[in-house]
């Protein structure tokens, strides 16, 4: 099968393999290990095999002692930014729902929480995350404070 791609193409299409190849891999200790993290890097290998043959080595670079070809860091540094950005998102839209459960449960008990009423824990919920939602929009991050830390503890993690 031959695919004919300009480069701006192939540079698309090598941030989206290498931003997929992060999400499904980046946090296995060893990629030998495990079959399908190395059958991806095959797959890599032969796209960033094209890309250096086309003399994008701005985006791939060879090493000779490896026999192999990796992104060169600027070009991880492009991709990596969507990561983050991603991270960042989820990050500001899982923080709400748990700190909203957590509370919930804080100020009703496990139990209760747990036989709610569906409708009634969803809507004490949804108000609960919207309160921590606008508290983020409108400060980010800067005000969330661990509470009754014992100061000889902080900085310690148990």
């Amino acid at each position: 099968m031959n695919i004919s791609l300009t480069k701006e193409e192939m540079v698309m299409l090598l941030r989206m393999v290498n931003i997929g190849n992060w999400v499904m891999f980046a946090d296995l200790d060893d990629l030998n290990s495990d079959p399908e993290a190395v059958a991806h890097r095959r797959v890599l290998q032969k796209l960033f095999t094209a890309a250096y043959k086309s003399d994008m080595h701005d985006i791939v670079c060879f090493e000779p002692s490896l026999g192999e070809y990796f992104e060169t860091g600027a070009f991880e540094n492009d991709y990596l930014v969507y990561l983050q950005e991603h991270d960042t998102k989820q990050i500001m839209e899982e923080v709400p729902d748990r700190l909203a459960v957590r509370d919930l449960i804080e100020q009703v008990g496990e139990d209760a929480f747990d036989s709610m009423d569906e409708l009634e824990r969803g809507i004490k919920l949804e108000q609960m995350a919207f309160s921590y939602e606008k508290e983020f929009e409108q400060h980010g991050l800067d005000r969330m404070h661990l509470l009754n830390v014992n100061k000889s503890k902080q900085g310690n993690i148990d």
